[in-house]
């Protein structure tokens, strides 16, 4: 079976999954989910998402009142499904009997972070205890300064700020309102 009959094929069963019984309609996320594999199969294929609309509609998937789905809506609905797939894919443990290049077993190396997010602050207090001078050994002052600066910068990272709320009284509120409500009328009509 060639790419293109694969992809009508696939584009038939989505098609027939999204439209339900007594005339409802699969929401698109869950179709979607059901067949992802047919969005990158047509991604692979070189279809753009104009293309994949046009086949879409062709087959029978519209959007409220027959329009086309929109680029945005059905892009996101991707996007999303891609991102939980691997979000999942992630969190799953490994079986031993799956084998994995070794290249992939191997730990990847550091990924520049932003300043202040929670990874790191988890390296950077890791970096703190490591620092940290055993009895015995001679540090030089500049190394005792790194590993202050460091705690410092931890210290500040990791507290969470409290934003301070100004609790307004009943009276506040009505004043507010009288002074919006004689500006939202003309002077002469009270």
């Amino acid at each position: 079976m060639s790419r293109n009959e694969q992809l009508e094929a696939g584009l038939k069963r989505i098609a027939e999954d999204y439209h339900l019984p007594g005339g409802g309609r699969k929401k698109l996320s869950q179709l979607v989910a059901e067949h992802l594999y047919w969005f990158d199969a047509a991604e692979k294929r070189g279809m753009g998402w104009r293309d994949v609309i046009r086949a879409l509609t062709a087959a029978g998937v519209t959007g409220k009142r027959g329009k086309p789905l929109s680029i945005g809506t059905l892009s996101s609905a991707v996007w999303r499904e891609r991102a939980e797939v691997k979000r999942n894919d992630n969190a799953r443990p490994r079986q031993a009997s799956q084998s994995r290049p070794l290249r992939s077993r191997l730990p990847s190396p550091a990924k520049p972070l932003k300043y202040g997010s929670p990874r790191q602050d988890i390296a950077i207090r890791k970096d703190v205890s490591d620092s940290k001078p055993a009895p015995n050994n001679h540090t030089s002052a500049t190394q005792m300064g790194r590993a202050t600066n460091v705690k410092r910068l931890v210290a500040t990272k990791t507290r969470p700020s409290t934003p301070k709320v100004r609790t307004h009284s009943s009276k506040d509120l009505l004043d507010f309102m009288n002074r919006a409500r004689t500006i939202r009328r003309p002077s002469g009509d009270e």
